[in-house]
Order: structure tokens, then C-alpha cells, then sequence
């Protein structure tokens, strides 16, 4: 368990200008401790959290700074992370490297057919209107309406789930 000195001690090796960059060592279950205490403690809450904010943030900013290096070069993963702080750097490299490729490397011939797959995999339900709507904007990012009393749209499935638990509509059934 971690104890307030050590909080102040992690925040203050975080801060040192020698270290600029580098991640200091911590306890693999810093976070979860830094929680446990921040949670029992009534005087010195507003402390600890300014000090666990600044850890947080000092870290994280590392952490970004290391992945952008990795993402241009064949650099590993850094040192003295916690499994949190793994996990954020993998996801955040992830996404430098996906917009990197797309922003380069074929954005517009990618976006055309993932709209392709898309459209393909989106479910579409027929729904009637029982009160008049103004248009709206559909999770396909699509603008459907506007539509009056009695009206039968053909919308993505789970639009229609929120128009018809809203009240605003209800699934109409083909027949025949």
C-alpha cells in the first residue's frame, strides 16, 4: 500500500527536470492504491487529488510523447509503465499508426469502401409515425424526414428502436 510520503515522493520524481521524458518507477498497482487512499482520506482529499492529477498528467504526457517516437521509429514499448498505462500506450500508438496509414497512404479509396461495408452490414427496419417528426439525423449519418402523422419511413434498424421506445413511432410489418 501506498502512503502519502510515497505519493508526494512519485509526484515530485515525475516533475524533476533530469527525468524529462523518462517514467519513473511505481508500484505496478499505483492506481489502484492511489484510489484506496484518495478514497479514505477526508482532510487531505483536495491535496492528493492535485497530486494524483499532476502524476496522471505527467505520465500521460510521457506516454503520448513515446508512442508519437514510436509510431515514426522502430522504438519499444516504455520502461516503468504500469498495466493501465500499457494499455493506453498500445491503444494510443494503435491509432497514430491507423490514422497515419489513412491520412498517407489512401484515406479517400478506404472511407469509399468501408461506406460500402457498411451500408452492406446496417439492418433497416420500416417504422409508421404516429406523431408528425422534423427531419433527423440517423446513426448512418444520413438526414431521414421530416415526417407527418401516418407516415412509413424505411430507417437503420437501430434508429427505429429509439423512435419506437421513445413513443415516436412503431415498427410497421409488411404483409403479403
Amino acid at each position: 500500500m501506498i502512503t502519502y510520503a510515497d505519493i508526494e515522493e512519485i509526484y515530485s520524481q515525475e516533475k524533476n527536470r533530469k527525468n524529462v521524458g523518462i517514467l519513473q518507477k511505481i508500484d505496478e498497482n499505483f492506481y489502484p492504491n492511489f484510489v484506496k487512499i484518495y478514497n479514505s482520506s477526508e482532510e487531505h482529499k483536495e491535496y492528493l487529488g492535485k497530486l494524483g492529477d499532476d502524476i496522471y498528467t505527467e505520465r500521460v504526457q510521457k506516454i503520448l510523447i513515446h508512442a508519437l517516437r514510436a509510431s515514426i521509429g522502430n522504438i519499444k514499448e516504455p520502461l516503468n509503465t504500469t498495466k493501465e498505462e500499457k494499455e493506453l500506450y498500445n491503444k494510443i500508438l494503435e491509432l497514430i499508426k491507423i490514422y497515419k496509414n489513412d491520412l498517407l497512404f489512401g484515406k479517400e479509396k478506404n472511407d469509399a469502401k468501408n461506406d460500402n461495408e457498411r451500408e452492406k452490414k446496417q439492418l433497416w427496419a420500416n417504422v409508421r409515425f404516429l406523431n408528425s417528426c422534423p427531419g433527423i439525423v440517423g446513426d448512418d449519418l444520413q438526414r431521414y424526414g421530416p415526417f407527418k402523422d401516418e407516415d412509413v419511413a424505411e430507417i437503420t434498424a437501430s434508429l427505429a428502436k429509439i423512435l419506437v421506445k421513445a413513443g415516436f413511432a412503431e415498427y410497421e410489418f409488411k404483409t403479403g
